[in-house]
């Protein structure tokens, strides 16, 4: 029976949407008692709805309700009539007969039933790897991991005739590492699904065979990285069915037509079923975090922050081992990442995700449980500009989704007494007319989150304040000067984002009166009154640009907990107190040195106003933009034992000569340097001990980036910079090619970007 059907069917799960639906009644009325002071519903709904479904729900056994997994890896599709993959199996078949210096190991990496076992198996019948690989091996791995019968199904392909079973696994082991050992061998692990299993099998194979190779195929990021040598992991691709739909194929491929119609099918049905199981196996939490995927339109990238916001807004992360929500957060995003349900589509240098996407078949089950749970609903307008669905159908709704229809939805003055989010996600900023501005706030009054960046208002709408359940607010108002101070009424809200062209904006609200307030971010540098009152300020971790004259020991004092900053304006200023060596906890900091052209002179350039010590004691990433100091001036920078990462922008630091001589940055992993006019640089082993991505842009008069760099580097990227520039980074790539390779050593990648002198 199909999963989904299943699902349908079971009682239980029957049982937790019918108890989820009284927690929402639950919610609405406690709201309602908050706004109209009405408490009557709730001793109704505890006796009518509550107390019938927890007696229900406790006469299930829920140790024999365990969810059956009939898969044992990916289940082959019908061979020799395999479509689409041919690209990939000449990149791996490629790979594979690429020399190297010691055993080699590839990883296919996808979603189940995506189709990894299928093209591993047509690369290892190839007649091509065939002839490469005098012995190939395909073993099995099974649900319920064995050791043992991974090296019983290696030896009794090796030696078809003999029984090693009595063995003990050490000397199962030896065997299988002996027997390999000299042989050029082609060894496939399908479905190895966990670092663990990975580890103990690599235990019997010899690591220093240059003419052996490796193929794995994964649903698990993890594995697929720790697994890895030279190639970083294939992510396998999803075949797209119109290459099979073609209407003007010649009569003579209407055969192959349809077998690929029908073969696209089987695999659809697999990915569907893996995802329901995917989707049964996650714990509570991250189950709630999956579904809301189906917020997001088809192929929309979503940035990762605004992603965590939004789960911690809708109640969806808890913090747990120490950790904070934020983190909690990124721990759950990477989570479904790690699982092939969510796919990272930007990192930053060191590795985070910037931004997500979500597959439209992972999508697709998402909007059907959303609708068949009463989740989400989605407007939009027709080819003809009418909406798709009358509004009154928004009435059971918790979450409403806009990418194109707003106005026409707004303008039947809708109400939503059970929406909670309204999220829109257009593709470009749309402006909204004024007369619909307060339809928001009339008609949906128990708003927890307004996500509207792209939605710009001609001016701030006043009663947005009215909504005192909101915990996240997004707007874009181009003009706005001011945060009124109304939105201080607000004592739910968590995060604030405000887009605006204004330079600077000025903090009407008092901060100090919203204690639950975590992430405030804006467009402009905000400056905040000196004569507020209260003792909140402590949650927020996140204040991303901030007005150098609102940068006092009065307020470090306050915010005690932040994590993450950012100054613009004259920052020359921010170093005359203790204000930054007071953030005891903060980890990021952005100084940007921000003053309009005419109004720029030599004191906004800091030049040698850098003190040592002022800087935060554990800050583990900083970015100077502008600052216009001296390169003599790092030794600053150098006493931040915990740096991590350094960027340098827009002529931070200026001059013809960088002489690092005794200075050193212990924990520095990435140092980025974008535009300035240094010549000369010099430096030592013991500059960047632990230095691995090194990014130069736009340093046209750089002569040559320091050999001695290279000892740990990962990563190398230039972009316009001079011919000796060039050559001196493919004097370092040429050195880490001939270097020993360590077992888990990342190999090393260098970049040349556009602009760059080659000749």
């Amino acid at each position: 029976m199909a999963a989904e059907t299943k699902q349908k069917e079971d009682p239980l799960i029957l049982v937790e949407r019918q108890m989820r639906d009284a927690v929402y009644m639950v919610e609405d009325t406690i709201d309602t008692c908050l706004i109209n002071a009405i408490a009557k519903e709730m001793k109704s709904i505890r006796e009518d709805r509550i107390k019938p479904l927890l007696d229900k729900f406790a006469t299930f056994d829920f140790k024999s309700r365990g969810v059956q997994d009939s898969s044992k890896g990916d289940t082959p599709i019908r061979q020799n009539k395999v479509v689409g993959f041919d690209k990939e199996e000449a990149t791996i078949t490629g790979y594979l007969k690429e020399k190297t210096d010691k055993l080699d190991v590839i990883s296919i990496m996808g979603m189940p039933g995506q189709g990894k076992t299928t093209l591993a198996r047509k690369i290892y019948q190839s007649d091509e790897i065939g002839y490469h690989f005098p012995i190939r091996i395909w073993v099995n791995i099974s649900q319920v991991f064995d050791t043992r019968d991974v090296f019983l199904q290696i030896l009794k392909k090796l030696f078809p005739s003999r029984d090693t079973s009595s063995l003990n696994l050490n000397d199962l082991a030896q065997i299988v590492r002996a027997c390999l050992k000299k042989e050029k061998f082609l060894l496939v692990l399908d479905d190895v699904r966990s670092v663990v299993a990975w580890n103990q099998i690599k235990e019997a194979l010899p690591v220093d065979n240059a003419k052996g190779k490796v193929l794995i195929t994964t649903r698990e990021t993890d594995v697929a990285e720790k697994s890895r040598v030279y190639k970083p992991p294939h992510n396998l691709k999803f075949l797209q069915y119109e290459v099979f739909g073609l209407e003007d194929c010649l009569p003579q491929l209407s055969t192959v037509r349809s077998i690929a119609a029908s073969e696209w099918e089987t695999m659809s049905q697999h990915i569907r079923e893996f995802i329901e199981l995917s989707y049964q196996r996650l714990p509570d939490d991250l189950r709630e975090c999956f579904v809301f995927l189906a917020v997001f339109p088809e192929d929309y990238e979503i940035p990762a922050k605004m992603l965590c916001g939004l789960w911690i807004s809708e109640g969806f992360v808890l913090p747990r081992n120490g950790r904070s929500l934020e983190e909690s957060a990124e721990d759950n995003m990477n989570d479904l990442i790690c699982r092939n349900l969510l796919k990272a589509e930007k990192r930053n240098h060191m590795g985070k995700v910037k931004t997500c996407r979500v597959h439209d078949m992972v999508r697709a089950f998402c909007i059907k449980i959303s609708k068949d749970e009463n989740l989400c609903h989605e407007i939009k307008t027709s080819k003809t500009g009418t909406l798709e669905a009358p509004v009154s159908e928004i009435k059971d709704s918790h979450r409403l989704c806009f990418r194109s229809g707003l106005s026409k939805f707004l303008e039947e003055n809708p109400c939503g007494p059970h929406v909670r989010s309204f999220l829109c996600f257009y593709e470009q900023p749309v402006k909204l007319e004024p007369q619909y501005i307060s339809v928001i706030p009339d008609g949906f009054k128990k708003l927890r989150i307004l996500e509207s960046r792209c939605i710009i208002f001609n001016h701030f709408p006043a009663k947005i304040t009215k909504l005192i359940h909101l915990r996240y607010l997004t707007l874009y108002i181009e003009t706005l000067k001011i945060i009124p101070e109304p939105i201080t009424q607000l004592r739910n809200l968590q995060s604030l984002v405000i887009e605006t062209k204004t330079r600077s904006i000025t903090m009407k609200a008092n901060m100090w009166n919203m204690a639950r307030l975590r992430y405030l971010k804006t467009r402009a540098a905000i400056v905040l009154d000196s004569k507020w009152s209260g003792d909140a300020g402590q949650n927020l971790h996140t204040l991303n640009k901030l007005s150098p004259e609102s940068c006092t020991e009065a307020v470090s004092k306050r915010l005690k907990n932040l994590k993450t900053l950012g100054i613009s304006g004259k920052v020359a200023t921010v170093f005359e107190n203790k204000f930054l060596e007071n953030l005891l906890h903060l980890e990021k900091l952005k100084l940007v040195n921000s003053t309009l052209a005419y109004e720029q002179t030599s004191e906004d350039e800091l030049h040698s106003l850098l003190p040592q010590n002022r800087f935060p004691p554990y800050l583990k990433r900083l970015t100077l933009t502008n600052t216009f100091l001296g390169w003599q001036q790092m030794s600053a920078l150098a006493m931040i034992k915990s740096l991590e990462a350094l960027k340098l922008k827009d002529n931070a630091f200026v001059g013809l000569l960088w002489n690092l001589g005794l200075d050193s940055f212990p924990s520095l992993q990435l140092l980025l340097i974008f535009n300035t006019n240094l010549v000369l640089w010099e430096a030592s082993t013991d500059s960047f001990p632990k230095l691995r991505i090194l990014v130069v842009k736009n340093c046209e008069n750089l002569k040559e980036i320091p050999e001695c760099l290279g000892t740990h580097l990962e990563k190398l990227e230039i972009e316009r910079v001079r011919f000796s520039a060039v050559q001196s980074a493919k004097k370092i790539e040429e050195a880490k090619k001939g270097e020993p390779k360590g077992e888990f050593e990342v190999p090393f990648d260098l970049i040349v970007g556009p602009a760059c002198d080659t000749e």
